[in-house]
C-alpha cells in the first residue's frame, strides 16, 4: 500500500442551510472555534478546517437565493438543516430538501435552534417531539436531529457543539452516482487580473480542490451562471490545508533532503474570502488578505471613505501624480538654512557632483505632486528647524556653506537611487542572449523530462511509490488531474460578468461529457410538485436545473394514448405524471431535473414547480394535436347530404376521403367526395340515418405541431 498522501480525498463539503436569522453564521463560527480555536467574524465563501488526522471539512453557508440553493444542493456531502424552533419549518427548508432529493440525496442532519424561546420544560418537550416527527417524515425515519439550547458570548454551548462536531467527524459520505462520475471544483477563491485582457475579456484565476472524479484539462468546463469555457492554463498547487498525515510526510521529506525552511504553523484553517489576515503564496504570486476596515489609502467601491490625516492625503497624491520626479526636483527651489554644516565626507561627494552630471533614472512614475518638494525639505532638515529656536542658531554655523545648486544636487544624491537606463550596446547584448537561450529551449525541456524520469528510477524509491509517481507524471502530461488535487485554473471571462462575483454565492467549475455539447430535444417524464400552487401551461417558459446546468427553455406537455400517439395537452395534470419535451443540451437517460418559474427571493409560495427525469433524447419528436373541423348541411337527401364550410378547396376534401364524421346528435357518417355545387370545398357525405339541416357536422383529426427551439443558458451569476 502506498504511503504517498498526494492522492488523499478532498475535504467533505458541509452545507449549512436554513431560513434567515436562524443561526447559520453562529453555528459555523462555533464549529470553527471548536476545531481551530480561531474566532472569525463575517463569513464569506468556503471555510476549510482540519477535523481529525485524516479528515478535513469545508463549510459553506447557504443563502436563501434559489440558485445558490440548487448549486450547493448538488455538491453537498452533508447538509446541516437549521430549523428555528420559535417559528417552525419554513418554505426554504422544504425547497432545499426537494432540491437534494432531486439531484441526489446526501447525508442530512437537522439542527433545532432558538430553544431558549420556550421557558417551560413541558412545552419544550412537546416542541422537540413534534419537530422530530415532522423532520422524519420529510427526510427518513430515524434521521439525526440535534438541539442547540441557546447562545453565550455569541457562540453556542460548548458541550452541544462538541457533540455535533463529533458526529460530523465520523460521518460517512454517500457515493452518489452523478457526483462520482462527473468532476467538479468548488472555488475557494478567485483572482481577477485587470492587466491581462483580450477584446472584451479579462483573465480570471479560480482555485479549488478536484472533487467527484479526475479532471480533464482537454475537455470544456461549465462555470455556474456563466457558461462553457476552455481553461487556458491549469497548475497544481500545494494543499493549503493538508491533513496531519500529509503534513508529517512533507516534514520527513524536508528533513531527508536537508532543506532549510522557516518553521511554519500548522495549517488548520483555510478561509481566503473571510478576511482572517492570512498570507498565501503559490508558485507565481503572493496574496495578503487585508480586511476592508483597515483599507485607508485606496478608494474601494462599497467602502466608506475615511480621513486618515496628512499621511493619507500625501499617499493619495502620489497615486495621482502630475509631473515626473526629475521635473519636480529641477523646478523645486528648496531654501538653504543659514549655517548648515557639512562634514568632510559629504564635502568630497559635493565636489564630485560638481564635475559630473547626475542622471535621474526612469522609475516609471509619470507625475508627482508639488507638495513632495516640501516633504523632501522637511525630511532633510526638519530636525534642524525643530531645534533652532533663535538662540541656538551655538551650533549650525561653520566654514562650509551650501550654495543653491549644490543643495539641489545634494538632495538628488540622497533621494534618487537606481540604475541608469541601458545603453544601446547593452540592449543589443541582451537581445542576443535571449536569442541564444531560445535556441537551447528545446534541449532544456528534454533535460527536465529526463531528470524527472531519473528521479523516478532511483533505487531508494519504493516500487509502489514509483508506480504512483509515474502514473501522476503521465496524467499531468496529458492534462488529467486526480481527485483531491488543489488546482489553479485560468480562463478568460467576459467583462460584463466580472461585477457579478460575490463570495457569498458558490462558484462551481464543472467538467461535463462530450454529449452535453450537442443540442437537441429531450423527452422527460415529469410531475407538478404537490406544493406548487399553480398548474403549468404548454409553451410557457421554465427554468430548469439539470446536471450541473441551469437554463431556460419551453416545455411542450403531452400524454401517450393507447395507440402510441403522443398527444399534446394544454395544462399539466394536477396529481399525475405527464411527458414534457424541451430543447437543450443532451443528457444521459435517467438524469433528474427540477423546474422553477420564478427566481425571486421574495416569493410568497413554494418555488419548485416540477420534478422529473429524462427518458430519451433525439433531434425530433412527433407530437400531435387534436383538430376539430366543423361544417353544416347544405342539402339533405335521405341518408345523403351535401356539407359546406368544413374545407376550403377540393384538394383538402381529397385528403379526407373516407374520414369519419359525426353530428352533434350522434349520427355517424363518412366523407365521400367533393361536389361542384355550393361554395368551394363542399363535399358529399353518407350517414347511418337522415340528418337535419339544423345539425352541425364535425370531423375529428390530428396534425403534427412544431416544437419550439428555445435554449437560454442562465448567465446571471447567483441566480
Amino acid at each position: 500500500m502506498s504511503t504517498d498522501y498526494d492522492h488523499e480525498a478532498p475535504p467533505i463539503v458541509v452545507v449549512v442551510q436554513g431560513s434567515r436569522q436562524c443561526g447559520k453564521s453562529t453555528l459555523i463560527r462555533s464549529l470553527v472555534k471548536h476545531y481551530t480555536n480561531y474566532k472569525i467574524g463575517e463569513i464569506k465563501g468556503s471555510i476549510t478546517v482540519r477535523t481529525s488526522r485524516k479528515q478535513r471539512v469545508t463549510f459553506f453557508e447557504c443563502p436563501s437565493n434559489v440558485g445558490a440553493m440548487i448549486d450547493l444542493g448538488k455538491i453537498a456531502d452533508l447538509a446541516l438543516v437549521l430549523i428555528d424552533a420559535s417559528v417552525g419549518f419554513e418554505m426554504e427548508t422544504f425547497e432545499f430538501l426537494t432540491i437534494m432529493q432531486t439531484h441526489g440525496f446526501p447525508s442530512v442532519m437537522g439542527v433545532l435552534t432558538h430553544l431558549d424561546h420556550y421557558k417551560q420544560s413541558k412545552q419544550l418537550k412537546k416542541t422537540k417531539k413534534r419537530m422530530k416527527k415532522r423532520f422524519w417524515k420529510e427526510v427518513h425515519e430515524g434521521a439525526k436531529l440535534f438541539y442547540l439550547s441557546g447562545v453565550r458570548y455569541e457562540m453556542y454551548w460548548k458541550n452541544e457543539i462538541r457533540n455535533l462536531a463529533r458526529y460530523i467527524s465520523v460521518i460517512k459520505v454517500k457515493p452518489l452516482e452523478w457526483k462520482s462520475h462527473n468532476p467538479y471544483i468548488l472555488v475557494d477563491r478567485y483572482d481577477i487580473s485587470p492587466t491581462v485582457k483580450e477584446d472584451d475579456k479579462t483573465l480570471v484565476s479560480f482555485y479549488g480542490y478536484v472533487r467527484g472524479t479526475a479532471y480533464n484539462k482537454n475537455c470544456k468546463s461549465y462555470i455556474t451562471g456563466l457558461g462553457d469555457y476552455t481553461m487556458n492554463e491549469i497548475s497544481v498547487l500545494s494543499d493549503p490545508c493538508p491533513t496531519l498525515a500529509a503534513e508529517k510526510l512533507e516534514r520527513e521529506k524536508a528533513v531527508k533532503k536537508k532543506r532549510r525552511t522557516l518553521n511554519q504553523k500548522e495549517k488548520i484553517l483555510y478561509a481566503p474570502m473571510t478576511n482572517l489576515d492570512f498570507a498565501s503564496i503559490d508558485h507565481s504570486n503572493g496574496y495578503i488578505t487585508i480586511p476592508d476596515k483597515y483599507v485607508f489609502y485606496t478608494d474601494m467601491p462599497g467602502v466608506q471613505k475615511r480621513d486618515g490625516g496628512e499621511a493619507q492625503k500625501i499617499m493619495k497624491e502620489l497615486q495621482e501624480p502630475s509631473r515626473t520626479l526629475d521635473e519636480q526636483f529641477n523646478s523645486a527651489a528648496p531654501e538653504i538654512l543659514p549655517g548648515l554644516e557639512v562634514d568632510a565626507k559629504e564635502e568630497e561627494e559635493i565636489e564630485e557632483m560638481e564635475d559630473e552630471e547626475i542622471k535621474v533614472p526612469d522609475i516609471g512614475i509619470d507625475d508627482i505632486p508639488e507638495t513632495l518638494a516640501e516633504t523632501i525639505k522637511k525630511a532633510i532638515y526638519g530636525e534642524v528647524e525643530e531645534d533652532m529656536n533663535g538662540e541656538d542658531v551655538s551650533r549650525y554655523k561653520g566654514d562650509k556653506l551650501l550654495s543653491q545648486e549644490q543643495y539641489v544636487k545634494y538632495a538628488k544624491k540622497k533621494f534618487i537611487t537606481g540604475i541608469d537606463p541601458l545603453k544601446v550596446e547593452e540592449k543589443d547584448k541582451v537581445s542576443e542572449e535571449e536569442e541564444d537561450s531560445g535556441n537551447e529551449s528545446d534541449e532544456g525541456i528534454k533535460d527536465e523530462k529526463e531528470k524527472k524520469w531519473v528521479e523516478l528510477e532511483k533505487p531508494e524509491v519504493k516500487r509502489e511509490e514509483m508506480d504512483d509517481k509515474v502514473k501522476e507524471y503521465q496524467n499531468s502530461e496529458v492534462g488529467i488531474y486526480t481527485k483531491g488535487k488543489y488546482l489553479k485554473l485560468e480562463t478568460m471571462i467576459e467583462n460584463k460578468y466580472l461585477g457579478q462575483f460575490f463570495p457569498q454565492f458558490p462558484i462551481l467549475v464543472c467538467g461535463f461529457h462530450q454529449q452535453e455539447g450537442n443540442i437537441g430535444y429531450l423527452r422527460a417524464r415529469l410531475k407538478k410538485h404537490r406544493w406548487y400552487p399553480k398548474i403549468l401551461k404548454t409553451f410557457d417558459p421554465l427554468i430548469i436545473s439539470i446536471g450541473w446546468r441551469r437554463l431556460q427553455t419551453i416545455f411542450t406537455y403531452a400524454v401517450e394514448d393507447p395507440n402510441e400517439r403522443r398527444r399534446v395537452i394544454k395544462y399539466t395534470p394536477k396529481f399525475d405524471f405527464c411527458q414534457g419535451i424541451c430543447y437543450g443540451p443532451l443528457f444521459p437517460q435517467h438524469t433528474a431535473f427540477l423546474g422553477i418559474q420564478t427566481i425571486s427571493d421574495n416569493a410568497t409560495h413554494f418555488r419548485v414547480a416540477v420534478t422529473g427525469d429524462i427518458l430519451e433524447v433525439a433531434q425530433h419528436f412527433p407530437v400531435m394535436k387534436k383538430l376539430k373541423l366543423i361544417g353544416e348541411p347544405m342539402k339533405v337527401f335521405k341518408n345523403t347530404a351535401f356539407i359546406k364550410g368544413m374545407f376550403n378547396s377540393k384538394t383538402e376534401v381529397a385528403k379526407y376521403i373516407g374520414a369519419a364524421v359525426r353530428t352533434v346528435s350522434g349520427i355517424r357518417g363518412q366523407i365521400k367526395k367533393a361536389v361542384n355545387e355550393g361554395p368551394e370545398g363542399t363535399f358529399r357525405a353518407t350517414f347511418e340515418d337522415k340528418i337535419q339541416l339544423s345539425d352541425l357536422v364535425f370531423c375529428r383529426t390530428w396534425y403534427q405541431i412544431e416544437l419550439p427551439q428555445l435554449y437560454n443558458p442562465i448567465t446571471s451569476y447567483g441566480r
